[in-house]
């Protein structure tokens, strides 16, 4: 399974369409701000069933969200026992070098701007799949 952190609708549908297009069979389940992120990684609240709620298999993690950015939800994945082996792919809005080298740094396993087109949107789908056949 996918977890795809994202808070806009639009990135939302253009992943989804784009996993279609690759015939890439992995579940994709969203939340649309960090904190959300947060609570489902902790299991807590609606997402403390493990088994409706399961750990990723791979992340898609948007760098700017509501409440916590991307950056302190990598940050915290990456200090986690239970999920730090767990392969972050952050996708941004911002064209700043400096995000990319701080996402990288924290350990982040790809890193791309947007907006993308859709063979790189395939392309991240592919690797998101990969990492989920890897597990």
């Amino acid at each position: 399974m996918i977890l795809l952190i994202e808070d806009d609708p639009n990135d939302v549908f253009f992943v989804e369409r784009a996993m279609k297009k690759a015939h890439l069979v992995v579940p994709l389940h969203v939340v649309s701000s960090g904190r959300e992120a947060l609570e489902y990684f902790r299991g807590e609240g609606k997402y403390s069933d493990r088994n409706a709620y399961p750990l990723p298999s791979g992340i898609l993690l948007d760098l700017k969200l509501p409440h916590v950015d991307g950056l302190e939800v990598l940050r915290w994945a990456k200090q986690e026992p239970s999920i730090c082996h767990i392969p972050v792919v952050m996708v941004s809005g911002s064209p700043m070098e400096t995000d990319r080298l701080k996402a990288e740094q924290m350990g982040a396993a790809g890193f791309f701007e947007k907006p993308l087109n859709a063979d790189t949107w395939i392309q991240i789908s592919q690797l998101l799949n990969k990492f989920a056949m890897a597990r």
